[in-house]
Order: structure tokens, then sequence, then C-alpha cells
């Protein structure tokens, strides 16, 4: 079995989008998500057409943030019992180019890298980012 590399790449780009897990309220600045399934494929004996299945999904996701506390952002990226928890994020996101809509999204990560930028005003500027658990569905 040859594993083939990944040939679909989506993208979810939130410049003005809302950010919600358990009691965290965050002002997403950038969002960025990227996932993609590897392409598995078969040679079969007798054809030029080898069978390709879906392999493994893989995904990353990256976000700058303006918030109010981060303590409960520290504690998403700390390792508990030697592994990071799942976090779920509700991303909303507003279309603000054409008739404004929102578009919820759902995004579940573990979340292991977190940087401080900027303190001003009792606000947190920063970055987290993560690996997908899950491909993101819109609710």
């Amino acid at each position: 079995m040859t594993n083939a590399p990944t040939v679909a790449t989506k993208y979810l780009m939130c410049p003005k989008c809302t950010i919600t897990s358990t009691s965290i309220y965050i002002s997403g600045k950038n969002l960025r998500t990227q996932w993609s399934y590897a392409i598995n494929q078969e040679t079969v004996i007798g054809s030029n057409d080898p069978v390709q299945g879906t392999g493994e999904f893989r995904g990353t996701i990256e976000f700058e943030f303006i918030a109010f506390v981060d303590s409960v952002l520290h504690d998403l990226v700390t390792p508990s019992a030697g592994q990071i928890a799942e976090t779920t994020l509700s991303v909303a996101e507003v279309d603000t180019t054409a008739t404004p809509t929102t578009r919820t999204w759902v995004i579940k990560a573990r979340l292991n890298e977190y940087q401080e930028t900027l303190r001003e005003a009792d606000f947190v500027m920063g970055r987290i980012a993560g690996v997908l658990t899950d491909e993101p569905t819109e609710q």
C-alpha cells in the first residue's frame, strides 16, 4: 500500500469572528483551519488503475485573539495526566460583504501552542495553535 500526498486541503478564514469555549469569549483577529485526508492507493493486478481509498485525517488550527483573561487560555494548552485535553470551539463567522449572514462552525482540537504578544488596557492579545481532532462542522 502506498500513501500518496494529501490532495484536498480546505481553509476556513475568519477575520471577523467570535470564538467560545466553555466560559471563554474571544474576539478572533485571524483564524485559520486547514484539514485534509491522505489518499491510500492499492495496486490491482491486471489493471492500470489503482484502487484509491481515503486515508487518515490531518488538520491544524491557528488563531490570533483578543481576550480579557489569559489564564483560562493558558490552561487549554497545559497537559493533564500527560495529555492535552480536546477543546471544542464554536466559531461565529459573519459575512459583511453581502447581505449580512452568520455561519457557526464547531471545531474540535488539541491546542498545544500558546503565545502572548501584548497586554494593553487589560486586554490580552496572543496566538494559539494546535491539531484538529475532527473535521470542522457547520451548525
